[in-house]
């Protein structure tokens, strides 16, 4: 992965909301196994949840340049986030979406 596609990112409140939903839910790591999905988590562009085998929680979010990146939070991790330990996460670049193809898909609603 080239170094243009890795951000680091500011923990904002999106992401304080989805450590503060996983602390909610409460489970153990095993737990979380049992109770997989790829998109039970949702907040605001933010979208994502427990994979297995990763044993991770994986999110996806679109920014304002329609750029899709995905960044992944441990479990043992959320607490550090909530508590501002940890105050940045570490994002990749999936996909970029040409300003033409945006204007393709959305047809007459695109920007």
């Amino acid at each position: 992965m080239a170094d243009d596609e890795v951000v680091m990112m500011k923990v904002a409140e999106p992401i304080l909301q989805i450590c503060r939903e996983i602390k909610e839910v409460g489970l153990t790591e095993e737990a979380w196994d049992d109770n997989r999905s790829d998109d039970g988590i949702q907040v605001g562009a933010f979208w994502g949840g427990y994979l297995d085998p990763e044993e991770q929680f994986w999110f996806q979010f679109m920014d304002s340049y329609w750029r899709t990146y995905k960044f992944q939070i441990r479990l043992e991790d959320v607490e550090k986030i909530l508590s501002g330990e940890i105050t940045r996460i570490r994002t990749e670049l999936t996909s970029r979406i040409s300003p033409e193809d945006v204007k393709k898909a959305l047809g007459p609603w695109a920007p």
